[in-house]
């Protein structure tokens, strides 16, 4: 659940008009009418889904653009952070099934495309929600990836589980890495 600091807020209640669940705030978005298969032999034995993210997100990062995604952070937690490299992709490539921090990502994401740059944000589908609802508008140079999503533990559940693991098979106490999906 999201959680509000109250040291910075300023109760505008802009946090609550852009929640797509408390709202049923829908943008409209034009209706997808393709699907495409994708494995990119470049990436894919990096990458969890044959290495479509990776070749979009070069793409885009090609083209001057930045792309957010999920991150990990000190150790095990999750947070989405802003990539603006090809070498930079490595800490955001592969599958992490959590509530990511999202932090100012939106904010981010927002001036990015009033520069009129490229975006590609990652998510689950209420995070890409929560994005569009945010932004007000759609934007032509915005592109969004979701997961297959059927709910996704936060990051203090993930965490107990990693300690969990740790406690009861000793050769995993250093452990420093987890992958959801082996690739």
């Amino acid at each position: 659940m999201p959680v509000v600091n109250s040291d910075l807020c300023v109760e505008c209640k802009l946090c609550e008009k852009a929640c797509p669940i408390v709202n049923g705030v829908d943008i409209k978005y034009p209706e997808v009418k393709q699907a495409f298969a994708f494995w990119d032999n470049k990436t894919r034995t990096k990458s969890s889904s044959g290495g479509a993210f990776s070749a979009i997100a070069r793409n885009v990062i090609e083209k001057g653009g930045v792309v957010f995604g999920a991150a990990w952070k000190d150790g095990f937690k999750c947070v989405h952070i802003k990539c603006e490299t090809i070498d930079g992709l490595e800490a955001i490539r592969g599958s992490k099934y959590l509530q990511s921090d999202i932090g100012l990502t939106f904010s981010e994401v927002r001036s990015a495309l009033k520069e009129d740059r490229y975006v590609l944000f990652t998510g689950t589908p209420c995070q890409i929600a929560g994005l569009r609802s945010f932004l007000l508008k759609p934007y032509e140079k915005l592109i969004t990836v979701d997961i297959v999503c059927h709910g996704v533990p936060s990051n203090q559940l993930f965490c107990n589980y990693i300690e969990k693991l740790k406690a009861e098979f000793p050769e995993f106490a250093n452990a420093n890495g987890f992958e959801f999906r082996n690739r």
